[in-house]
């Protein structure tokens, strides 16, 4: 695109700010003004409503345990409209979270809140106090499901030229047929059913996207750079689709290739991808074009992710989750830069890194925890029971936190877990063994996804176990990373953990 992210992206608009007295008798006033501001952004009754009800139980929450009855302190509340996303944020200063109560302390009401809302999001910040965010997206319509044997096109021949290009808002209703194509209805992301809310994510800049089109103007391949915020330099390569009449033309290579050769005007320091791991397919694709697997995120997805015209192994087809592979394509040359990593590990990041060609002075001590409470973001994406925790902030009893923050995710039905953790922070090294210690083990690495440097990832299993051999791989140094991973998973760090932390 002509415009970065920075230029446009991320619009976000506050609707209402209050500060209001810790008082139960205000409670129900609040919920309501929250309801008509919803309507009046064109949100359903019955939409309005559970934001009002979810709104009711998060301020009890806050009154009956933050301040600890003293309705002279306040709370904030805060309804923005992000993109396509209405947000109610309420924030407090009060009494610091408590992991060791968290399990009892308003459980009943997040639950319920939870279920008037697509997202509900927690950050942990420290001196600053906590935010909790009830997040509810506008329904748009989908285009109907494609019956009839007049939408069974013949195999494109290989002679045709097709273009690959930039995708327009204008292009959203034909690319939700080609996901059909590929996917039914299981592909569980609503934006590329929709496209309402499709058009508004290119608007935006929040997705920037390669289209593989004939000459008729019919998509049959897509990809998107995801973005996580304004400035974002390392974009997710996701939504790697292309119909199956038109396998062959080698269209996610072309379209990976466009989008990297737009990432260098852009200033992309480089793109990171998760290919499936249920065939092969975009792994080939992703190690033709130079990328590199810099971990593997194991039993990943769920199995209920079918792949039309796709021969998938029945060995694969039995897994209870699918796993992904991280690549990483670097598009412009890399800073050097100091990280702190866990000695366990201190080989296989060295190997990683040499292979993106990044140059990393890696130090395995770890210095101390900073001061005050530790800061995090929590996330769940319930269509594909994956909860994620991002460390900001390191302090007293991380630990504990942790270990509080991957209970209620577990609780929440979140099968698999993922924690981001910075290699520029030196606590990194021992932060690494604590989460260790909880029953995480290593994921791989994302270079340069945070103003910092690298997010060091470690993965964790809620109640559920996937073999090695169904993870299927293209390349040598992918079987490696497989075996290093599935190795992890088995036992191989309890053996070296005397290796690991503080060395």
């Amino acid at each position: 695109m002509e415009s970065s992210t920075q230029a446009g992206g991320f619009p976000e608009v506050e609707l209402a700010h209050l500060r209001v007295p810790a008082r139960r008798s205000l409670i129900p006033g609040i919920a309501l003004f929250v309801r008509e501001v919803a309507v009046a952004q064109g949100y359903s009754e019955a939409e309005a409503s559970g934001l009002e009800l979810g709104t009711e139980e998060l301020c009890s929450n806050v009154v009956a345990h933050a301040y600890e009855g003293d309705e002279t302190a306040r709370y904030e509340v805060t309804l923005v409209l992000e993109t396509d996303t209405f947000v109610v944020a309420i924030e407090d200063q009060g009494v610091p979270f408590d992991p060791k109560k968290m399990t009892g302390t308003g459980k009943l009401g997040m639950t319920l809140a939870r279920a008037f809302a697509d997202d509900v999001r927690f950050l942990y910040r420290g001196r600053r106090g906590k935010r909790v965010e009830l997040r509810k997206q506008r329904v748009f319509a989908a285009l109907p499901e494609p019956a009839g044997e007049e939408d069974k096109p013949e195999p494109v021949p290989a002679e045709e030229q097709l273009t690959v290009r930039l995708m327009t808002p204008e292009d959203a209703p034909e690319l939700t047929r080609c996901v059909w194509r590929v996917f039914g209805y299981s592909y569980p992301n609503d934006d590329l059913y929709e496209p309402e809310r499709l058009a508004e994510r290119l608007r935006t800049g929040v997705w920037q996207c390669a289209v593989a089109v004939r000459e008729s103007g019919e998509i049959l391949g897509h990809i998107s750079l995801v973005f996580s915020a304004p400035g974002d330099r390392v974009p997710e390569s996701d939504n790697a689709i292309v119909a199956p009449h038109a396998r062959g033309h080698r269209l996610l290579e072309r379209m990976k290739t466009f989008l990297a050769e737009h990432g260098k005007t852009a200033g992309l320091a480089g793109i990171f991808s998760e290919a499936v791991t249920a065939h092969a397919i975009s792994q080939k694709t992703n190690v033709r074009m130079g990328a590199v697997e810099t971990g593997l995120l194991f039993g990943y997805l769920p199995k209920s992710l079918v792949f039309k015209g796709i021969d998938v192994p029945e060995r694969v087809r039995e897994a209870a989750r699918v796993g992904a592979m991280i690549y990483y394509l670097p598009v412009t040359a890399g800073a050097k830069r100091r990280i702190y990593a866990p000695a366990l590990h201190e080989r296989i990041l060295r190997e990683i890194f040499a292979r993106v060609k990044l140059e990393r002075e890696i130090v395995t001590t770890a210095g101390d925890a900073p001061g005050g409470l530790p800061e995090f973001t929590v996330k769940e994406e319930t269509d594909w029971g994956i909860g994620t925790i991002e460390a900001h902030v390191y302090g007293a009893e991380w630990a504990a936190h942790l270990r509080a923050h991957v209970e209620e995710l577990c609780r929440r039905g979140m099968a698999f877990i993922a924690l981001n953790l910075p290699l520029a922070e030196a606590y990194t090294p021992q932060a690494s063994a604590e989460a260790e210690a909880l029953g995480f083990f290593f994921c791989g690495v994302v270079p340069e996804k945070l103003a910092s440097g690298d997010v060091l990832r470690l993965q964790y299993w809620n109640g559920f176990a996937v073999a090695a051999d169904s993870v299927e791989t293209a390349s040598e140094w992918g079987a490696k990373v497989l075996e290093y991973v599935a190795g992890e998973k088995g036992g191989r760090r309890q053996e070296a953990g005397a290796k690991n932390g503080r060395g």
